[in-house]
């Protein structure tokens, strides 16, 4: 009960930020950096219907579509993400003087985007949303073969900002548009996918003792030793793993140098590192979810 109340909470204030960034920030420039979000940037523009209003009409049919496609949970969520949403662009709306205060497209579609996606990026990372387009995507990539979820998301988003740059007859807005559509989809993945970077270490060497002990006692890090076999020379190796933290990687490459002039190391990122030594916590807190 808890953890579902944390989701909720959570849910919410992604909410909250993307209707009050639509508002305060997206509508006053013209922006519509795609989701219904954006679509109710552009109905305001021509109709001036309340961007709230419009949120809240356009979700109806689409949260319908996500009861028979999905799981009563994340429509919860979404439906919670989606209200909250609403009532932040309904409460901004009245806000005095909440017009566009200067003409820096940049700046708007940067801090815009990047609002928008700690909004939806906290809402997706917690299993829910903020309604609109991302039930129409997921519902497009279950239908539609070798349709990936980030393609159809990308589809209809720029569909959104083709149509608002016809509306407004702007190429730039088009542009700024697609900067802070950029700017979002960044922010949810860093999110979602996180920016703990790592370094995972392959190293072949003569010298596997000496190395590993380093690892080990000089870097507090583990190491697996892996069975390789050249197939050019026919030998058979052993490939040391281990996973490094970026600010080691230095001491980790100068030591190999020093040991083993001859040795092969190869060095590739990692996202997201899960285990003791990095983000047990996180590990713990997701299975004690799932």
């Amino acid at each position: 009960m808890r953890i579902k109340i944390k989701k909720c909470l959570l849910t919410a204030l992604g909410g909250l930020m993307v209707g009050s960034c639509t508002v305060l920030i997206l509508a006053p420039a013209n922006l519509a950096p795609g989701g219904i979000s954006g679509l109710s940037v552009i109905i305001n523009h021509i109709y001036k219907i309340p961007i709230w209003f419009t949120i809240m009409l356009a979700n109806i049919p689409i949260f319908i579509l996500g009861y028979f496609c999905y799981g009563n949970e994340y429509i919860f969520l979404s439906f919670v993400g989606m209200l909250s949403s609403s009532l932040a662009s309904f409460i901004f709306s009245h806000v005095p003087n909440n017009s566009c205060p200067s003409h820096d497209l940049m700046l708007f579609s940067v801090i815009g985007g990047t609002i928008m996606g700690f909004g939806t990026g906290t809402a997706i990372k917690h299993q829910g949303g903020t309604g609109g387009t991302d039930i129409i995507a997921k519902f497009l990539n279950k239908r539609i073969k070798n349709l990936s979820l980030g393609r159809a998301s990308l589809l209809i988003n720029f569909v959104i900002i083709g149509l608002n740059g016809i509306v407004m007859q702007k190429l730039e807005i088009i542009l700024y548009s697609c900067v802070s559509l950029f700017a979002q989809s960044k922010v949810i993945d860093m999110l979602n996918e996180g920016v703990d970077y790592a370094k995972i270490a392959f190293i072949i060497s003569e010298e596997n003792e000496k190395i590993s002990n380093f690892i080990i006692n000089e870097l507090h890090r583990g190491v697996t030793a892996l069975d390789g076999n050249s197939m050019y020379t026919r030998d058979k190796k052993i490939v040391l793993m281990s996973v490094i933290k970026k600010n080691q990687i230095n001491k980790l490459k100068n030591y190999i140098k020093t040991t083993d002039i001859n040795a092969f190391v190869i060095l590739s990122d990692s996202r997201e590192v899960l285990g003791r030594g990095f983000k047990l916590e996180t590990l713990k807190t997701d299975f004690r979810i799932n």
